[in-house]
C-alpha cells in the first residue's frame, strides 16, 4: 500500500497562542515575572517539544527562568479558571485560540504590549489585545491514491459535506485540533450553515471517526478509509 499523500486545503490556519494569564488583568497587566523578578511561571497546552525549544532559548536571551506545567490546553484553562486571582501563572502557551477565548469571557488575560502585537499580523491576534499568536499549522487532507485521485477530492472546507464523498471521509472530532475549523466555518458561513455541514461530515465519515490524528493517518494509509482531515505535521 501506497503512502497516504497530503495535500494542502482550504481551511483556516490553526495557531499556537500566547496570553498573559492569572490575576494579570486586575493587576493592570503586570507579570509575576515582569521586571525585577528572575523567573515566570508558564502554563504549556502546546507540544512539550515546541515549547522547551522555546523556553531554553528564552531563558538564554533574557537570564529569566521559566518554570513549566505541561498538560491538555483545556486542562490548564480550567485550572487557571479555579485558581482565579491566586494563579501562579504568569503566560499560557496554547494550541488553539479558543482555549483563550474563554479565559478571556472570564476576565483572565491581561492586555499584551502594543510592541508585542505588532509582531504578527493583526488577523491571528486577539482583537481584545490580551492573546498573540505565535505559530501556525495547516490544516491538510491526506488521501490514499489507491481509493481516490487527487482531482477527486473537497476542494473547499464545505465540499466535505457533499453526499458523494459518503463512506470516504475520515475524522477525529474530539482533537482539539478539529475545533478550529468548526469554528471557522460557523464564523464565515453562520451557525445554521455549521450545523448541517457537522451533519454532512458525520453522515460522510460513517464509522470513519477516529480519536486522534494519527490514527487517522494510519487509517489512510492502510485503506480503510479514502480520505481525513489532519495537521499538516501528521
Amino acid at each position: 500500500m501506497r503512502r497516504p499523500t497530503g495535500l494542502p486545503w482550504r481551511a483556516a490556519a490553526a495557531t499556537g497562542v500566547l496570553g498573559l494569564a492569572g490575576a494579570l488583568a486586575a493587576c493592570g497587566g503586570a507579570a509575576s515575572g515582569a521586571a525585577g523578578s528572575q523567573s515566570i511561571t508558564l502554563y504549556n497546552g502546546q507540544h512539550e517539544q515546541t515549547t522547551d525549544s522555546i523556553v531554553t532559548g528564552f531563558e538564554k536571551a533574557t537570564g529569566i527562568t521559566a518554570s513549566v506545567r505541561n498538560d491538555d490546553e483545556d486542562i490548564i484553562a480550567d485550572q487557571i479558571v479555579a485558581e482565579g486571582s491566586h494563579s501562579p501563572a504568569d503566560v499560557i502557551y496554547t494550541e488553539n485560540s479558543q482555549v483563550l477565548e474563554f479565559l478571556q469571557e472570564k476576565g483572565l488575560l491581561a492586555t499584551v504590549d502594543a510592541s508585542t502585537l505588532a509582531e504578527t499580523p493583526a488577523g491571528y491576534n486577539s482583537p481584545q489585545g490580551d492573546w498573540v499568536g505565535v505559530s501556525a499549522r495547516v490544516s491538510v487532507l491526506i488521501y490514499n491514491p489507491g481509493l481516490i485521485q487527487k482531482s477527486q477530492l473537497p476542494t473547499t472546507v464545505l465540499q466535505l459535506a457533499n453526499p458523494k464523498y459518503k463512506g470516504e471521509l475520515a475524522i477525529a472530532p474530539q482533537e482539539t485540533d478539529f475545533q478550529p475549523i468548526v469554528t471557522a466555518v460557523t464564523r464565515a458561513y453562520g451557525q445554521a450553515a455549521a450545523l448541517r455541514w457537522l451533519d454532512g461530515i458525520k453522515a460522510n465519515a460513517g464509522s470513519h471517526v477516529y480519536p486522534d490524528n494519527e490514527t487517522i493517518a494510519d487509517e489512510v494509509n492502510r485503506g480503510q478509509a479514502a480520505f481525513g482531515i489532519v495537521n499538516q505535521y501528521y
